[in-house]
């Protein structure tokens, strides 16, 4: 975290965070940011096995390479989508787990766990964005296993190059040689890569084209807005009239720059965190209700 510390606030109205106050704030972020790189291994080690499971399934139906796709065999996909169901599951056990990790009480586990579900991209809550990126990471093992199977890569090769290449599915070097291939059914093959909402042929925006890594910063940047609630929570119990947002590290960001500084109230209305952010809270009271408390 960044070691200089500069806070602009009216000290005629509001009392200076102290160094405890900085101290107490950072050990949170880096908790909140520790449980965090554990959902990540979790998520991305499902993710992994998933894609060997659904290679490993696939390598088994006898289907022209060049014209693959999950759909391609009634029963492929009924297996393929049972593998689905069951990681859906988990992911999603551990994203609850680790957000809730944040309370300690059963009522505010409760409150958080209500808070984070309704949460989501483009009016979704939080089940429908996890199934829609979901489906993006499943069509991206649908495009690379076809072109390990045009490239004739045997099946256990596969499994371990597929498991690799999840979050950088569209520089791997079978992949951009299966673009050439005229012909291809995978669905982001066809597409060179570029992600389309399920069912739509809008492009995505804005989001990486690995469905992996999209799942993963969703799970992060939930944990993130679940820790930033109860502390929130902590703030307005304490009797804070707001919150300092101060930068924890140094790498250039716009959004966390836009936030730096003085917020009355709470974190409703406040953007979602990007998932690798370190930027800490502390609560900011009235001088006269320090005052009167001494």
């Amino acid at each position: 975290m960044s070691g200089k510390v500069i806070i602009r606030l009216d000290t005629t109205k509001y009392a200076s965070p102290t160094q405890k106050d900085l101290d107490e704030a950072k050990a949170y972020i880096r908790e909140r940011n520790n449980y965090a790189a554990l959902l990540e291994g979790h998520i991305l080690e499902i993710l992994r096995n998933a894609a060997r499971e659904i290679t490993e399934i696939c390598y088994k139906y006898n289907i022209d390479p060049v014209k693959f796709e999950l759909s391609s065999n009634q029963q492929m996909y009924a297996e393929v989508t049972a593998v689905m169901d069951r990681i859906f599951d988990e992911i999603m056990n551990y994203i609850q787990e680790y957000s809730l990790m944040a309370a300690d009480e059963e009522e505010v586990k409760n409150m958080l766990l209500q808070y984070i579900m309704s949460l989501g991209r483009q009016n979704r809550n939080l089940n429908d964005t996890l199934e829609d990126y979901m489906w993006r990471y499943l069509y991206d093992v649908e495009a690379l296993i076809a072109s390990m199977r045009i490239a004739d890569v045997p099946v256990s090769e596969a499994m371990t190059k597929i498991a690799t290449a999840l979050l950088s599915v569209y520089t791997t070097p079978e992949v951009k040689a299966a673009f050439k291939v005229p012909g291809v059914e995978a669905m982001y093959l066809k597409s060179k890569g570029i992600h389309y909402h399920r069912g739509t042929h809008i492009a995505s925006v804005g989001l990486s084209n690995s469905g992996a890594v999209n799942v993963i910063n969703m799970a992060k940047i939930t944990l993130a807005m679940a820790w930033w609630r109860k502390q929130s929570m902590d703030f307005a119990n304490q009797g804070a009239v707001g919150y300092y947002q101060l930068r924890g590290s140094t790498y250039p960001c716009a959004t966390c720059d836009g936030e730096v500084g003085f917020h009355r109230g709470g974190i409703e209305d406040a953007p979602y965190p990007h998932p690798h952010c370190c930027c800490y809270r502390v609560p900011i009271f009235r001088k006269e209700d320090i005052e009167s408390f001494e």
